[in-house]
């Protein structure tokens, strides 16, 4: 699994940044396994304009773009992470992500707050 490859973000950030601004959308595939299991890692992810509180969203940090749960109170974490992000700009809003069949991503429905618990109580993060 080549999840931790990271390339160079910097004209990923501005590409991303300037379409979702003209209102495009936008897909690319996600790596990593912080959103686990709303999105797996290696999946084809679009996000469009726009964002609110309790949906995943890309977000735009110090530290590189991520797509990662909005919470009521503004901050940022990965279903699967214990610590919240540091802070950030909303660029877009995740809607849908695909791995062979497509998937609508949004508010973090009861079954998926159990699968993120017995995720984290298994170790995966």
């Amino acid at each position: 699994m080549d999840s931790e490859v990271r390339a160079d973000t910097r004209l990923f950030r501005e590409v991303m940044r300037s379409l979702l601004n003209d209102g495009i959308s936008v897909r690319f595939r996600a790596r990593g396994r912080s959103m686990f299991p709303a999105i797996r890692d290696g999946e084809t992810v679009q996000v469009d304009p726009g964002g609110t509180d309790g949906d995943v969203a890309l977000i735009e940090t110090a530290d590189g773009i991520r797509v990662h749960r909005v919470n009521p109170n503004g901050t940022t974490r990965g279903d699967c992470c214990l610590e919240t992000d540091g802070a950030g700009a909303v660029l877009g809003r995740v809607v849908k992500a695909e791995e062979g069949t497509v998937r609508a991503i949004s508010r973090l429905s009861p079954g998926m707050r159990v699968r993120r618990w017995i995720a984290r109580w298994r170790g995966h993060f």
